[in-house]
């Protein structure tokens, strides 16, 4: 295992200060402080967990923390193109929890193809997963909720039998998923029909019926371009629904009223696209949104330029409009540490301090590998450095590729970051934890004068 990050005397240490504070621990203990953005060793293995779901090709894609800090994790598990939507819970202290689903796992067959994109979990605990769908060999995709009880059961009173599929065009998919304060169940993604992608967000009754105050009979379609992908949702204080994702290489976000119309008082019409890089060769991708208390709006993605892709953040006022006080002109790109060429970003959280993390994969020191990666800025859009190096932490298991997808916030402040690792067979879920505020940590004494 390797982190990039303040771990070990050796990268956080000049030799003369390890030597003094051993010289410390042996005359009579001293109090360190664990620095920020250091995997938690009090969860898992040295703070991680992975998980082989069924001997198959096992992919986290989304997490959500319980108020009692158990961390729910939902993703797919099964060898393309077949593959069953899988949700697990964890305890504090990264166990599988024995008392949802069958040791801790729930796995559910709807169809031939079936995956978990996005968990949420309801005030009365019960977990929401949304995702997609499709029958083979036609490939025809759906929208896909599920809907399960604390102990980890479909939840009878949902859909049929706790499961809803709705299609949406040709082809649809969920990515994203929001709880409304009343209950109502909010699944943002995308459609396909005619060879074009766009924005599609369907919202449901507490019982998973299509909402029909809402859009067309539940569903809202929205063309910005010809491909157009919406991944992430979020719902302002006063109930507008906000969707990023992308739209011909650039992010898009596009705001829609609590009836599904596009909000004329946000952008052009209710939607907003931003070239990152306007380079001849640069594509941009949206992935992930989080709204600050004023409700400005945090778009993290990736651009790609020269053959090397960043992490990119982008700042928006609650008009849609850049905001110049983030970054550079609303906008940072962050070309990780190293000989790294190929960051890519798929989360984003926001902190109670206003900080923010960003999460997903880099790539490629010397073994070529792809790992883990969180970012955390100042509310400024600038690196924080006191977290990791320079505000970068990397986790690589040091075996094959792993991807980082979602991120969350503990009560406790720890980074919870999911996605999957590979085994040397096969891929597992990976849960990672990370230490945000600062833990004291005792040495005792170690050694006495006789």
């Amino acid at each position: 295992m390797m982190t990039i990050g303040p771990g070990g005397f050796s990268r956080r240490f000049p030799r003369v200060i390890v030597v003094a504070l051993l010289a410390a621990v042996l005359l009579g203990g001293v109090t360190m402080h664990a620095a920020e953005g250091y995997l938690d060793p009090s969860f898992g293995t040295g703070g991680i967990v992975t998980t082989d779901i069924s001997n198959n090709n096992d992919a986290a894609k989304s997490v959500a923390i319980q108020p009692d800090g158990m961390i729910v994790v939902a993703g797919s598990s099964g060898h393309k193109p077949q593959s069953n939507l899988v949700a697990a819970r964890y305890e504090e202290d990264g166990t599988l929890d024995t008392n949802f689903g069958v040791n801790g796992i729930v796995t559910t067959t709807i169809q031939a193809s079936d995956f978990g994109n996005s968990v949420a979990i309801q005030p009365d605990g019960m977990v929401v997963v949304v995702g997609g769908s499709c029958n083979l060999p036609e490939s025809v995709c759906y929208f896909a909720v599920t809907r399960y009880t604390i102990t980890g059961t479909l939840d009878s009173t949902f859909g049929a039998g706790g499961i809803v599929t709705t299609a949406i065009g040709n082809m649809s998919q969920a990515h994203s998923v929001i709880v409304q304060s009343d209950g109502r169940i909010v699944a943002v993604g995308n459609s396909w029909s005619n060879d074009n992608s766009d924005f599609a967000v369907a919202r449901y009754d507490s019982n998973g019926n299509l909402d029909t105050s809402f859009g067309l009979d539940g569903i809202v379609t929205t063309t910005l371009s010809g491909v157009d992908y919406g991944y992430s949702g979020a719902i302002q204080s006063d109930g507008k629904i906000v969707v990023a994702g992308t739209s011909e290489s650039h992010f898009a976000v596009a705001r829609y009223t609590v009836t599904g119309t596009l909000d004329s008082t946000f952008g052009s019409g209710g939607t907003v696209t931003t070239t990152i890089d306007d380079s001849d060769d640069a594509t941009s991708l949206g992935r992930s949104v989080v709204l600050l208390p004023n409700d400005k709006i945090i778009v993290a993605g990736s651009n790609w330029s020269a053959n090397n892709s960043d992490f990119a953040v982008v700042r928006y006022h609650s008009n849609g409009d850049l905001d110049t006080s983030f970054g550079s002109g609303g906008i940072v790109v962050t070309d990780l540490i190293g000989s790294r060429t190929h960051d890519e970003v798929y989360t984003v959280a926001l902190q109670p301090d206003g900080r923010i993390i960003v999460g997903g994969t880099s790539c490629c020191p010397s073994n070529d590998l792809y790992d883990l990666a969180i970012v955390r800025y100042l509310s400024d859009g600038s690196p924080d450095s006191s977290f990791g190096i320079e505000g970068v932490t990397i986790t690589s298991l040091g075996i094959g590729d792993e991807a980082g997808r979602s991120v969350a916030i503990q009560p406790d402040g720890n980074i919870v970051l999911v996605g999957y690792t590979y085994n040397g067979k096969n891929y597992d879920f990976i849960i990672t934890r990370y230490l945000v505020f600062q833990h004291k940590v005792y040495l005792p004494v170690m050694l006495k004068h006789q």
